[in-house]
């Protein structure tokens, strides 16, 4: 900041482009995501008005990620684009794997996990090119997590395990402290739920050394997603709102969503219909920002369950339809369907096919 307000009192674009990308890189790199945009966006406009074409496109790398973490999806994919077109051009090898990543990480956070798959595989065979190894040790773990998603689970285990042993070797502490969250949730994927929790403990204190509130949110957020499996609304309800809390601080829209749509949940299981349902509203609201056709129809799907609960049937009825029916079209995990057909018909069981939902996709 004591460098953007020396240039800022310059004649020099350049100088205040550059001290701009260094502000909003450390914004980034500090999970403030919204805060970086405004400095992104006047690192990039400065830098192409003198005609330094490369490191605009270098600042849109940043750029996109802070937007897709921002939930700014579609100007997330303009910059993408832009950037790709320029490094394609100008045979940047190197900036172009690093825009497959981000444009992986964005798929991926849209709930679209082949195309995901697809560019990360561009992005590691680029990086092995290169012999980009802290490139390459990223694009493992990214590689992993839409794996998972994908139900790859011993894929992931192996992607996982790369990713640990060359962060490792490269001294990138934050990188396999990522990498142990994940394999914390793989864990609960693979049915070892108790092995799971004692790692998210682990884990979460680890991000609480280093400062990563984020991280410890969304370790809040997975750990009150085991305790709704393993029915103990209680404790699930803890950490749920612990995530709320978390995730609201740092303007996260998806996360903050789904914290509340665990707790709604978790109000559900305590026969707490009032506050349920208010949290689950506010969590719809926010999927629906979010174009998140999926977490929304999880979202009615809850709120058909609550008015059920209270007789008022025929809203119920109408509720489960309109979810199952906007699920229409969307890449599902294989068995989906049977819960799909049980919770239309609202029949006995529900909230156990509901939580079947929630870990269908790791985003």
């Amino acid at each position: 900041m004591a460098a953007f307000k020396l240039a800022s009192q310059s004649n020099n674009r350049g100088l205040l482009a550059e001290a701009s990308r260094l502000v909003a890189h450390t914004l980034n790199a500090g999970e403030q995501y919204e805060e970086s945009l405004e400095y992104y966006r006047k690192a990039v406009t400065l830098f192409e008005s003198v005609g330094a074409a490369e490191r605009a496109s270098r600042s849109r790398l940043g750029f996109t990620a802070a937007l897709y973490m921002a939930g700014n999806y579609k100007e997330a994919l303009s910059n993408a684009m832009i950037a790709e077109r320029w490094f394609q051009a100008n045979d940047h090898q190197s900036g172009l794997a690093k825009v497959y990543g981000n444009l992986g990480n964005l798929y991926y956070r849209r709930d679209q996990h082949d195309i995901a798959l697809q560019y990360h595989r561009k992005a590691r065979a680029l990086f092995e090119q290169l012999q980009d190894w802290q490139g390459l040790a990223m694009t493992y773990l990214n590689l992993a997590n839409c794996l998972s998603s994908a139900d790859q689970l011993l894929e992931a285990e192996k992607m996982y395990n790369m990713c640990e042993e060359l962060s490792t070797s490269l001294a990138m502490q934050e990188l396999f402290m990522q990498a142990c969250y994940n394999k914390s949730y793989l864990m609960f994927l693979q049915g070892r739920s108790s092995e799971a929790l004692n790692s998210f403990r682990a884990v979460r204190e680890r991000f609480s050394r280093s400062g990563s509130q984020y991280h410890m949110s969304l370790c809040d957020l997975d750990v009150s997603e085991i305790y709704l499996h393993q029915l103990q609304p209680v404790e699930a309800l803890s950490h749920a709102r612990q995530a709320v809390e978390g995730f609201s601080k740092r303007a996260m829209r998806y996360e903050h969503a789904k914290a509340l749509a665990f707790s709604a949940i978790g109000l559900c299981l305590l026969d707490r219909l009032e506050e349920a349902e208010s949290a689950g509203q506010s969590s719809r609201q926010m999927f629906e920002q979010e174009a998140s056709r999926y977490w929304t129809s999880i979202a009615d799907f809850c709120l058909a369950y609550i008015r059920f609960a209270r007789r008022d049937v025929a809203h119920a009825w109408a509720l489960a339809a309109q979810a199952k029916h906007r699920l229409t079209g969307l890449e599902l995990r294989a068995g989906t369907a049977g819960s799909l057909n049980r919770l239309e018909s609202l029949a006995p069981g529900y909230m156990g096919e509901l939580l079947k939902l929630t870990i269908n996709k790791r985003c």
